[in-house]
């Protein structure tokens, strides 16, 4: 949250050890910015977490809470995920997505090991013609984390998925990606 006006949510490392040229890892990180009424979605869920973690809301000048258009030309749906609940929310929601895509899945993680479940919403998904892409790092923070992801490349692979290995950044700070060999 920023202002009540423009939110942000994603990741955002900004300390020294995050900056190319300190850091030996290679980082991506997805941040999001949003405006309008979608913005109060994001207030709430902040207000909720904030309560859950202080058990009591922060006192916000009333300007933080401006008055939106509720009209607009997109559908934005935020989905809280934390200690508050065990829900699962998250989870439900990207089974429900991918086993009800139509044309594309487009995801992006630095810790792919995916349970059952999302493999096979992945799997289903390509084989029925979707077109599913994977962006993973090619060496993450965590050698474990990195071997497991690789460990279910072969079955996305053989499904049609397309997996796509983030590179280092280069040294004007642009980085690339690799299309995985389906012959691994």
């Amino acid at each position: 949250m920023c202002d009540g006006r423009v939110g942000f949510t994603g990741g955002m490392n900004v300390t020294d050890v995050h900056l190319a040229d300190l850091c030996p890892t290679w980082w991506r990180d997805t941040h999001v910015g949003v405006e309008g009424s979608a913005v109060l979605s994001m207030q709430r869920v902040f207000m909720e977490d904030w309560l859950f973690t202080n058990g009591a809301l922060p006192d916000f000048a009333p300007a933080y809470f401006p008055a939106h258009d509720l009209r607009g030309d997109h559908i934005v749906q935020f989905v809280a995920s934390g200690p508050d609940s065990d829900a699962f929310a998250v989870h439900k929601l990207l089974f429900a997505a991918l086993s009800q895509a139509r044309y594309r899945v487009w995801a992006t993680t630095p810790y792919f090991v995916p349970d059952e479940p999302i493999l096979a919403a992945l799997v289903s998904a390509a084989l029925r013609g979707v077109d599913v892409r994977l962006l993973v790092p090619r060496k993450g923070d965590s050698r474990l984390v990195d071997l497991a992801a690789r460990s279910y490349f072969p079955e996305l692979l053989a499904a049609g998925v397309r997996v796509f290995e983030y590179e280092a950044r280069r040294r004007l700070g642009r980085a690339g990606a690799r299309l995985v060999s389906p012959l691994l």
